[in-house]
């Protein structure tokens, strides 16, 4: 119970802090932010007093202290504003009650089920504990990482079956757990309860840079639905001669990953991001819940010229190399790709300068705290290890079929209609496409780990975006065929197509 406390506290603590940075947003974006921000705070704050003290209580409550300061500082400072105004309750948001209660709680206590199948679940003769299929391999790692870094209480952690050697994955989430383990809360409270919120913040981040993309809330709406529910054409795979043999749909949900999002024996690769990446890889689930933080304050201080955001970005950009190496790479490629496709935006010479000083107060919180990390954890790692960056074209598909063919069967109706989604966008909206094009050209160039497969953790944040506009486009079609009865049908056509194998491979995970 103490752990869950101490988690809610610094949940808290950042969303004095998200209040204090974003003062005319409304509730619901302070809450977003708040809680990304907190888990930051948690994760990469208590690296300092670790070191110091070592990874134990004392460490924690230095943490605490200084936190409970800051935050008093800011609660001083904002005194002047009642209670309901300082929540942002009164300021204009895109995301309203109805949004968070109909959309955003639905998806998270969705997940939230699948985590509670899955996570130290007690099997089903009382003897021992279970895990679904999707967490099979992936959740013994996990466990002895979290339970290694608390009985451990040093920092920078050792690897639990390799005494002496540094732990080089990307281990801050699940030092967050080992957070709330060592004030007494139970291995699965301690996996299970910063899972959830974590998957709020994508859920909320989601719809927020749908809505920075696009400005349509259905568009945002539809995003958020699409994303979770992903998958490609695979169900056709299990409706060829169903209703003579059913069995052939049945097996969905009986044999070993032969589900519509993850068939190898036909090519199907695109895994549903709750039930193959954010409920098994809780580092990629870490790295979505805050790359959609930064990549907001990257499109804020882009189109709106916003120093303030380049700074916050920085901040939390720079703590991403150990929360997850991929989502930060990510990150970056894309701001690589920003930084040209957006310079042109600005007409003056001033506005120039501008320009490239926000980029370096970017760049240079970055490479003051971001790269000790990478080269202390990640490039030790990799270094004279053949099995890391390797050139390799075509990714899983390596020719097996056309390459169009590979990625319409694999992304569905996205594939379909990113193409004239993107010439149907405005200006601004083009150049968010263009700015992914770096990340999906190299993700398909570069292998950056012995397993290609994993190369999904940066194609996935390129097919959010694309996903994102292709919903924009959908929705404009939405609005351009108000007069027809057939729009309906049209909206209802999309949703099936873009879920319907995400829904069948949910339900088996579920099952």
């Amino acid at each position: 119970m103490i752990g869950i406390i101490v988690y809610l506290y610094f949940l808290i603590n950042g969303f004095i802090v998200s209040r204090a940075i974003f003062k005319d947003k409304g509730f619901f974006f302070s809450l977003w932010m708040g809680l990304a921000i907190g888990n930051v705070i948690l994760m990469a704050g208590i690296c300092i007093p670790s070191l110091i003290f070592g990874f134990n209580k004392l460490a924690h409550i230095v943490l605490i202290l200084i936190t409970g300061v800051i935050s008093a500082i800011l609660l001083i400072k904002g005194k002047n504003k009642d209670f309901k105004s300082w929540l942002g309750i009164e300021n204009k948001c895109c995301m309203n009650w109805n949004i968070f209660c109909a959309l955003i709680i639905p998806v998270t206590l969705l997940v939230g089920i699948i985590f509670g199948n899955h996570v130290l679940g007690e099997h089903k003769d009382g003897e021992g504990y279970a895990s679904g299929q999707s967490t099979f391999g992936d959740l013994s790692m996990h466990l002895a990482f979290i339970t290694s870094i608390a009985e451990q209480g040093v920092f920078p952690p050792n690897y639990p079956l390799l005494n002496g050697e540094k732990l080089n994955y990307p281990f801050f989430v699940d030092m967050l757990s080992s957070s709330l383990l060592i004030f007494g809360t139970s291995l699965r409270t301690c996996i299970i309860i910063p899972s959830i919120v974590l998957t709020l913040v994508i859920a909320m981040g989601i719809y927020f840079v749908a809505f920075k993309i696009t400005q349509k809330k259905m568009a945002s709406i539809l995003s958020v639905i699409l994303i979770f529910l992903c998958g490609g054409f695979g169900f056709a795979y299990f409706m060829d001669n169903a209703i003579e043999e059913p069995e052939n749909f049945t097996r969905i949900f009986d044999e070993w990953y032969h589900t519509p999002t993850n068939y190898n024996e036909h090519n199907v690769r695109w895994s549903n991001t709750i039930c193959d990446m954010i409920v098994p890889q809780r580092t990629t689930m870490a790295g979505w819940a805050i790359i959609f933080p930064c990549i907001w304050l990257l499109l804020e201080g882009l189109l709106g010229k916003k120093r303030k955001s380049f700074i916050v970005l920085g901040c939390i950009a720079a703590c991403m190399p150990m929360i997850h190496t991929h989502s930060f790479l990510a990150l970056g490629l894309i701001s690589a790709g920003a930084f040209f496709i957006f310079f042109f935006n600005n007409k003056t010479k001033e506005e120039r300068i501008s320009y490239i000083i926000n980029w370096a107060i970017y760049g240079g919180i970055v490479a003051v705290f971001a790269f000790p990390q990478l080269f202390y954890w990640t490039f030790s790692q990799t270094s004279g290890n053949q099995s890391f960056l390797q050139y390799h074209f075509n990714w899983v598909n390596g020719w097996k079929e056309s390459y169009i063919w590979f990625y319409v069967k694999n992304w569905g109706i996205i594939a379909l209609l990113i193409i004239p989604a993107f010439f149907n966008a405005d200006k601004e909206t083009k150049k968010v496409f263009l700015s992914c094009l770096p990340l999906f050209i190299i993700s398909e160039l570069i292998v950056f780990q012995p397993n290609e497969y994993d190369n999904n953790k940066l194609f996935y944040i390129v097919y959010f975006i694309d996903v994102i506009i292709v919903c924009g486009f959908v929705t404009n079609m939405w609005k351009t065929l108000k007069e027809s009865k057939c729009r309906v049908y049209f909206l209802i056509l999309f949703i099936f197509l873009g879920t319907f194998s995400g829904i069948l491979t949910i339900a088996r995970e579920i099952k």
